[in-house]
């Protein structure tokens, strides 16, 4: 087994009710057929990436494109070379790849998950801090590369009692126009107009706190997400929320309760699923848990030198985060934990032992625990983040 850096064949999510050009743009993808397409998220590292043996992508980019229902299994793939999975990689030696400290603490499997977003209009939702009857924990952390807006944690004194009776009268009325809609009844535009003068009138934003969050600042929600969502503006975030996202990779059906979903009504009449008893059986009450500035984190400078500078943008229990800013060239070292190094900016030339690769913005690289020493470098200023435990 030859242990080198690969580049990682991002898979890009289709979301044709909020997705947008942002990462296909970000990316400098030119395929037509992709070009059209409205994605949502692009999934930078998970459980079953594909690494490529190629050493670029810039000139013609590898990707895989998926739906959100069933990202494991591709509906594009393009790769004039020869690819193969990260378990591939994994299996012949997982402490090798994944490193001692993360075999030790999180098994020998990548469970982290990577992803760049645009989103808007998500549903009101929380994960639970640790496992609460069929809910696992799903710990996950937000970077913002450009301005959004989000709601985070219940205001102060609200009535818990009210809250819940909104969300199961807007459910209620949801499903019941939903059936109108499906058999004839009442037409999509008029079911929405009705819902929506409803909410307008009981809306469950009274209840939790509104509040932009600046471009390269981060939320926390490793210790269990709080009421959260990402919300629509379109002079604050007229693109949606971009943030670049790491989590433990837990599917939704296990570990998101929702509450609200904005009152969306699907063409067919049909509306999601929510969770309201158990959201309000789980949520976490306390208020000071609740105070957005608790959840936020400033970035902090962790070293600086005449040509870099790295600040810390989290670091939890499952996961850490790095902004690296550099000039010319900036040396790191693996050693108990894989890296993970996407360029958020800049031309970048990663070179470890005999391994040469070049990344271009919104692309990645895999750097396995047991490659050590490695040097990346730029002609102009490059910024990377680094992901690792």
């Amino acid at each position: 087994m030859i242990v080198k850096p690969y580049l990682i064949i991002p898979n890009l999510i289709r979301q044709p009710t909020w997705g947008g050009s942002y990462i296909v743009n970000y990316k400098n993808i030119q395929l037509p057929e992709i070009v059209k397409e409205k994605i949502g998220q692009s999934y930078e590292l998970y459980e079953a990436s594909k690494l490529s043996t190629r050493n670029s992508f810039e000139i013609t980019p590898a990707l895989e494109l998926s739906d959100p229902q069933n990202p494991e299994k591709s509906q594009k793939f393009y790769s004039p070379e020869s690819a193969f999975s990260i378990k591939e990689l994994i299996d012949k030696n997982p402490t090798q790849i994944l490193g001692d400290k993360y075999v030790k603490k999180i098994g020998k499997k990548i469970k982290t998950l990577i992803k760049l977003n645009q989103g808007r209009g998500n549903s009101y939702q929380i994960h639970v801090g640790q496992p609460q009857g069929k809910w696992l924990a799903k710990p996950e952390s937000w970077f913002f590369l450009e301005n959004g807006l989000v709601t985070l944690g219940a205001k102060q004194g609200i009535d818990w009692k009210r809250y819940e009776q909104v969300c199961l009268q807007i459910d209620n009325l949801t499903k019941k126009l939903g059936e109108k809609v499906k058999s004839g009844q009442l037409s999509l535009e008029s079911a929405k107009e009705e819902l929506q003068s409803f909410i307008n009138k009981n809306n469950p934003l009274q209840f939790v706190n509104l509040l932009t969050v600046k471009q390269g600042q981060a939320v926390d929600l490793s210790e269990g997400g709080i009421h959260h969502s990402w919300e629509e503006d379109d002079e604050i975030c007229p693109q949606g929320n971009i943030v670049y996202e790491v989590q433990e990779n837990v599917y939704d059906d296990a570990s998101t309760i929702r509450s609200f979903d904005k009152g969306k009504i699907k063409d067919d009449g049909s509306s999601r699923n929510l969770q309201i008893s158990d959201y309000f059986r789980y949520v976490n009450r306390n208020p000071q848990d609740n105070d957005p500035q608790k959840l936020l984190v400033k970035p902090k400078i962790v070293m600086e030198t005449e040509t870099s500078v790295v600040k810390q943008i989290f670091s939890t229990a499952r996961y850490a985060l790095q902004e690296i800013e550099f000039s010319r060239k900036y040396e790191d070292q693996t050693s108990h934990s894989f890296h993970h190094l996407f360029v958020k900016s800049g031309v970048v030339q990663l070179v470890a032992g005999e391994t040469k690769l070049t990344l271009t913005p919104g692309f990645s690289a895999f750097v396995p625990a047991a490659v050590g020493f490695y040097q990346v470098s730029s002609k102009a200023q490059a910024v990377i983040l680094k992901t690792y435990l």
